[in-house]
C-alpha cells in the first residue's frame, strides 16, 4: 500500500514537470508567432516588388534616380525587336508607395495610439485599376528604394503592436540589378 501512494506521488510529481514543461514551450511558440508571421509578410512582399522590378527598364523608373525614396513607378519589358534594337514597354505603369493612413497621418505622432508613429499602408497600383493594399504594418519611411548605378535596394521594415504599446519589427531588403 505504501509502494502505490510513493508511486502516485512520484508521478504526480512528474507529470508537473512534464506539464511546466510543455506550458514553456507554447508560451515560446505563441511569442514567437508575431515574429514569424512579419518576417514572412515583408519577405513576400518584398520579393513581389524585386520580382516586377527584375523585369523593368531602367529607364522608365520614376523617380529616375530614387535615394530613399518612398515610392517607385516603373513600366515592364513586353518585347525586343532585335533588327531595331528597340525594347518595348506595357503601357500601364505600375508604382508601389507608402501611402499615410488617415487617422496616422505623418506628423511625428502616434495620432491613432497603437504604439507605431505614422503607420500607413503599401499600396500597389496599375495604371487604370483599383490600388491594391500590401501590408498595414508599414510606417513613415519604412519603406525605400535606393538607386546605386544599375543596382536598386529595396527595403521595407514592418511593425507590429503587441498588447501593452509592446512593438515588434522585422526589416528586410534585396537588391535588383535592374537592365538598361
Amino acid at each position: 500500500m505504501v509502494e502505490v501512494v510513493v508511486a502516485t506521488v512520484l508521478f504526480g510529481l512528474l507529470m508537473v514537470v512534464v506539464f511546466i514543461a510543455l506550458r514553456a514551450g507554447l508560451a515560446q511558440v505563441e511569442a514567437d508567432s508575431p515574429r514569424s508571421q512579419l518576417q514572412a509578410a515583408a519577405r513576400i512582399i518584398v520579393d513581389e516588388v524585386a520580382g516586377e522590378l527584375r523585369r523593368a527598364g531602367l529607364d522608365t523608373l520614376v523617380p529616375a534616380n530614387p535615394n530613399n525614396s518612398g515610392s517607385i513607378s516603373f513600366q515592364i519589358v513586353s518585347g525586343y525587336d532585335a533588327g531595331t534594337d528597340t525594347v518595348t514597354y506595357d503601357p500601364d505603369v505600375v508604382q508601389y508607395r507608402f501611402q499615410a493612413d488617415a487617422a496616422d497621418p505623418v506628423n511625428g505622432v502616434d495620432d491613432d495610439n497603437d504604439g507605431v508613429v505614422d503607420d500607413g499602408l503599401l499600396v500597389r497600383q496599375v495604371t487604370g485599376r483599383l490600388p491594391v493594399i500590401l501590408t498595414t504594418l508599414v510606417a513613415s519611411g519604412d519603406f525605400t528604394v535606393t538607386l546605386q548605378g544599375s543596382s536598386l535596394e529595396i527595403s521595407l521594415r514592418l511593425t507590429r503592436a503587441l498588447k501593452a504599446n509592446e512593438l515588434i519589427t522585422f526589416e528586410y531588403s534585396t537588391a535588383v540589378t535592374m537592365r538598361n
